[in-house]
C-alpha cells in the first residue's frame, strides 16, 4: 500500500528500492512492496509546462510537443492546430489532456506537479504514451519527458524482484540492529566515565557501573 504522495518530495534517487517503500510509507509483504514501488506514476520531481529553467535540455512540454516533435503548434488564425489536436476530436481521454493544458500553455512558467500530484502524473504519462504513438517514437518520447521530470519512479524498480528486495530490507534491518547495539554500548561507556568524575567512585564501582550498563545491550 501506498502512503502520502506528497511523501515523494523527499525521494532521492539515490535510494535503493527498501529505502525508497520506507520513504513513501509503502507496507505490506515483501512482493507486494515490489509491486507497488512498479506501480507508482509519480514522478521524481515537476515538469515546466512552459518556460523553466534556460539550461533544460529538452526545455519543457510546450517545446516538446511544438518544436520537438511538431504534432501541435498556432495556425494563421491563432488556434492549436496539429495532429494533437486532430486526435483530441475522436479521443476522450486526449481531450482530458488537451483541456488541462490548454488553460496553462499561454502562461508563462506554468508546471505539472507530476512529483506530488497523482492526476498531474497521470495526465504526463498519458500525453507521452499519445505523443509516442502520433510520432512512433515512444522510446524517444518517455526519454525526453524524463529528462524533464526525472522519470517515473516506477520505472526505475521495472526489473527488480522479490528476492532482490528482500535481500535489501534484511541487510538494512541488519545494519539497524548493529547500529542500536554500539549506541547502547556508547551509552554505557559514557555512565562508566560519568561514574568516574564522581567524587566517590573506586575502580570497583566503576567496573561495576560499566557492567551494569553493559548488561542492559
Amino acid at each position: 500500500m501506498l502512503g502520502d504522495p506528497l511523501l515523494t518530495k523527499h525521494w532521492r534517487n539515490t535510494m535503493n528500492a527498501y529505502e525508497t517503500a520506507q520513504s513513501l510509507g509503502i507496507t505490506g509483504t515483501d512482493a507486494e512492496i515490489v509491486a507497488a514501488l512498479q506501480a507508482i506514476t509519480l514522478h521524481v520531481r515537476d515538469a515546466y509546462i512552459t518556460g523553466g529553467p534556460a539550461d533544460t535540455p529538452s526545455k519543457n512540454i510546450l517545446h516538446l510537443l511544438t518544436a520537438r516533435h511538431r504534432v501541435m503548434g498556432m495556425n494563421a488564425l491563432q488556434q492549436w492546430s496539429g495532429p494533437l489536436i486532430i486526435a483530441e476530436e475522436g479521443n476522450a481521454g486526449v481531450k482530458i489532456i488537451m483541456d488541462i493544458l490548454r488553460t496553462q500553455l499561454q502562461v508563462n512558467d506554468t508546471k505539472a506537479l507530476c512529483s506530488v500530484d497523482l492526476e498531474a502524473a497521470q495526465m504526463v504519462n498519458s500525453l507521452t504514451t499519445v505523443v509516442g504513438a502520433l510520432t512512433g517514437k515512444l522510446a524517444q518520447v518517455i526519454a525526453e519527458v524524463a529528462l524533464l521530470t526525472g522519470g517515473r519512479i516506477g520505472a526505475q524498480f521495472a526489473d527488480l524482484t522479490t528476492e532482490q528486495f528482500t535481500a535489501q530490507r534484511t541487510d538494512a534491518e541488519a545494519l539497524s540492529l548493529k547500529q542500536t547495539a554500539l549506541t547502547r554500548c556508547t551509552e554505557a561507556m559514557e555512565a562508566a566515565q560519568a561514574e568516574y568524575r564522581s567524587a566517590a567512585s573506586t575502580p570497583a564501582t566503576i567496573v561495576q557501573a560499566m557492567l551494569d550498563s553493559l548488561g542492559a545491550v
